[in-house]
This record gives structure tokens, sequence and C-alpha cells, in this order.
């Protein structure tokens, strides 16, 4: 997964299952192949108020990706591809 910024869905259904299992941060960081502080962060910020489940984790993460591109960042995205 070097290179790669975002977790994808498979791997946040992974993260579910073996959280769900009982496995530690750190072993779900080991099985998915991503850093410790990765597996953690994705439990606090995308969890919901009754528990950690794929998919809405994704859609949040999908929102606060959305939200944090100021206007200029998306007027010049639109600009690039003629859509202004």
């Amino acid at each position: 997964m070097k290179g790669d910024r975002q977790l994808t869905v498979p791997q946040r259904y992974e993260i579910f299952a073996l959280k769900k299992a009982g496995h530690s941060q750190v072993a779900i960081a080991g099985l998915v192949g991503v850093h410790a502080s990765t597996v953690s962060r994705e439990l606090r910020r995308n969890k919901s108020p009754t528990g950690y489940y794929a998919q809405a984790a994704h859609r949040h993460a999908q929102q606060r990706r959305l939200q944090s591109r100021g206007p200029d960042q998306v007027d010049s995205a639109l600009s690039a591809t003629g859509r202004t």
C-alpha cells in the first residue's frame, strides 16, 4: 500500500472484521498492511455513535475529503477541465 493515501473500502471492511474479532489495533495494522497510527486514526475519526462500520466509515471519510477542499481548489479543478 506504499504511496496510497486513503484506505480503500476493502481495507475498511477488513479493519471492521478484525476489530469485531477482538484483534488489537497493532495486529490489525499488520494484517491490513498499514501503520498502527492509521488504524487508530481510522477508528477514531470514522466511527458512528454505535461503533465502527466500514461502509459508514467510508462515507464519513469521503464527506470529510470533499469538505476539506476550499473553493479555490474546486474552482481551479473545474477550470482545468473546462467546466466553469
